[in-house]
C-alpha cells in the first residue's frame, strides 16, 4: 500500500478522520441535548453537578473536534504530496496549542470540581490542597503537546529549506 496519493494509507486515515468528525459533532449535540433535558432548570445540587460534568465533556469534545479537523486538513495536504508549506506548519502548531489548551482546561476543571467537593469540613486542608493541585495535571498530554510543537519547528525548518531549494532551481 502506498503512503501518499490516491488509494493510500493517508486516504484511509482521512476517511477515518471524516467519520470521527461526524461522530464528534453528534456527541457534542447529544451532550447539549442532555443539558437541556436533564439539567435545566436547575433544582438541586445533583443537577448542578451533572451540568458541570456535561459542560466539561462538551469542552473536551470541541477541542477533540478541532484537533481532528486540523489532522484531516493536514492529511489532505500530505495526500497531495505537499509537505513543507507554511500552512502545514500552522496546522501542526494549532494541534499543539489545542492539546495544551486541553491540559489547561482539564486542570482548571479538576481544581474547580475539587474545591466544590472540599467545601466540606476536611481535617487536613494542606494535604487536600496538594491533592487538588496535582491530581488534574495531565503530564502525558502536556508532553505530547510539547513534542508536536517541536515537530512543527522541524516542519518550519523544512519549509525554509524547501524555499531555498526552489529558489536555487
Amino acid at each position: 500500500m502506498k503512503t501518499f496519493g490516491k488509494k493510500s494509507m493517508t486516504s484511509v486515515l482521512k476517511t477515518i478522520l471524516s467519520i470521527a468528525l461526524v461522530l464528534e459533532l453528534v456527541a457534542i449535540l447529544a451532550h447539549v441535548g442532555n443539558i437541556y433535558y436533564h439539567c435545566l432548570p436547575l433544582k438541586d445540587s445533583m443537577q448542578e453537578t451533572m451540568l458541570f460534568m456535561y459542560i466539561s465533556i462538551i469542552l473536551f469534545l470541541i477541542i477533540a473536534f478541532f484537533v481532528t479537523l486540523q489532522l484531516r486538513k493536514l492529511l489532505d495536504r500530505f495526500n497531495k504530496e505537499t509537505f513543507f508549506e507554511p500552512v502545514n506548519v500552522r496546522r501542526i502548531q494549532n494541534i499543539s496549542v489545542l492539546l495544551f489548551l486541553y491540559v489547561i482546561i482539564s486542570y482548571l476543571l479538576t481544581i474547580i470540581g475539587s474545591v466544590a467537593v472540599s467545601k466540606q469540613d476536611i481535617p487536613n486542608k494542606l494535604l487536600n490542597a496538594f491533592v487538588i493541585l496535582t491530581k488534574g495535571l495531565d503530564i502525558k498530554t502536556l508532553f505530547l503537546a510539547a513534542v508536536i510543537y517541536i515537530i512543527s519547528h522541524v516542519f518550519k525548518k523544512g519549509c525554509e529549506l524547501q524555499d531555498q531549494t526552489n529558489l536555487t532551481i
